[in-house]
């Protein structure tokens, strides 16, 4: 990962008050990482700078993905409001979750 996607998570952890963050790797997490760790990494000067990225992505990254891992393949939806779906397939499944493509 590189620095500005660390700045990023930084961010959203100290936001939602997240004490960190699950990695998943093929639906199943195979780690987790704390707020701490991610701010041992980071500079103080990277801690504190501004940029113009939001809370809620960059403009230029396009579209938001969600993704329903109980669908065998997985399902992805791109919807244009911004709550999450619902499984498209199979209603059971209930609402897709963010797919983050940094895993």
């Amino acid at each position: 990962m590189d620095t500005d996607a660390l700045k990023q998570l930084s961010r959203v952890l100290k936001k939602t008050k997240a004490p960190g963050l699950m990695v998943y790797q093929d639906g199943k997490i195979i780690g987790i990482v704390s707020r701490k760790a991610i701010a041992k990494v980071l500079s103080l000067e990277d801690l504190t700078s501004t940029d113009t990225r939001s809370d809620y992505g960059d403009a230029q990254v396009g579209f938001r993905k969600y993704i329903c891992r109980q669908c065998n393949p997985p399902r992805y939806d791109f919807p244009s409001q911004g709550k999450a779906p619902s499984c498209n397939k199979n209603r059971l499944h209930g609402s897709m979750e963010l797919f983050d493509s940094l895993n």
